[in-house]
C-alpha cells in the first residue's frame, strides 16, 4: 500500500524536522527500498512464488509511484473512502485476479525482514482450506505492518480507529467477534515519527533510505534519538 511521494502529502508526521519536500523524498527512498529488496529476494529464491504490487492511492494518481518501485511491479488503484474499505477492497480484486494468499505490507518499513512476508504465506497455506485465517504482523506504535489473508474477511476492516494506536487491539477483537483464527508475527517497527528516524543511520537493509536521511544532516550529535 503506498501512496505518490508528493510534498505534503506523505510522512507529514516527520515535518518538523524534515520540510514536506525532504520527507516527499524520503518516502520515495522508502517505496525503492522495499521494492528493491522484495525483486532481490524474489530472484534469490524458488521455494515461494511472489508477485510485486503496489496499490498506489488515486488520490494522487500514479505521480512518482512507477518511478520508484522500478520496473517488475504491477500498479494497482486503491478503493475506497478510508484505510480499512482500502485495503478490504484491494484483498478483493487481488483474490479475483487469482491470487492467495495475498500479503499487505505498509510503506513505512523500508528494512522489513523479507522472512515475514514468506512467514505469513506458509502460515496460511498450512490452514484448513475452510477455516478463515488472518496473519498479522504487529507494529511497536500499536498498529500493524503486515496483513495477510487466503479469503475474504472483511470484518476485519470495519469500525477499527484506523490511525491510532488502537488499531492492532481492534482488529483483534474484530477477528475474535468473527470466529477468525490469528497468527502473530514478530514485532517490527515503522517509522513515523522524527525519533524514528535513527533506525535509518547506516542501516544496510534500507540503504536509499539511509543515504538520503544522511544527506539531510540527521545523524549529527543534535539528531533525534531513540
Amino acid at each position: 500500500m503506498c501512496r505518490s511521494p508528493i510534498p505534503g502529502r506523505v510522512s507529514t508526521r516527520l515535518v518538523p524536522p524534515l520540510t514536506h519536500a525532504q520527507a516527499a523524498g524520503l518516502y520515495g527512498a522508502f517505496l525503492s527500498d522495499i521494492f528493491n529488496r522484495i525483486k532481490s529476494f524474489i530472484t534469490a529464491q524458488d521455494t515461494v512464488m511472489l508477485e510485486p504490487i503496489a496499490a498506489y492511492s488515486p488520490d494522487e494518481g500514479l505521480t512518482g509511484v512507477a518511478e520508484v518501485t522500478g520496473s517488475g511491479v504491477e500498479l494497482v488503484e486503491q478503493k475506497g473512502e478510508n484505510l480499512g474499505q482500502r485495503m478490504s477492497n484491494l484483498f478483493d480484486t487481488l483474490f479475483e485476479k487469482g491470487f492467495s494468499p495475498v500479503v499487505i505490507i505498509g510503506s513505512d518499513s523500508p528494512d522489513l525482514p523479507m522472512e515475514y512476508i514468506t512467514e505469513a504465506v506458509e502460515l496460511l497455506k498450512t490452514a484448513e482450506p475452510v477455516r478463515r485465517q488472518v496473519v498479522l504482523g504487529p507494529a511497536t506504535d500499536g498498529g500493524y505492518y503486515l496483513i495477510a489473508l487466503s479469503n475474504a474477511c472483511r470484518e476485519l476492516f470495519e469500525e477499527v480507529p484506523w490511525s491510532t494506536s488502537k488499531v492492532l487491539d481492534s482488529t483483534l477483537s474484530r477477528a475474535e467477534e468473527a470466529g477468525i483464527e490469528v497468527k502473530l508475527l514478530n514485532d517490527w517497527y515503522d517509522i513515523d515519527t522524527p525519533d524514528d528516524l535513527i533506525l535509518l543511520k547506516e542501516n544496510r537493509d534500507a540503504p536509499r533510505s539511509a543515504h538520503f536521511a544522511a544527506t539531510l544532516g540527521l545523524f549529527t550529535s543534535n539528531s533525534p534519538q531513540k
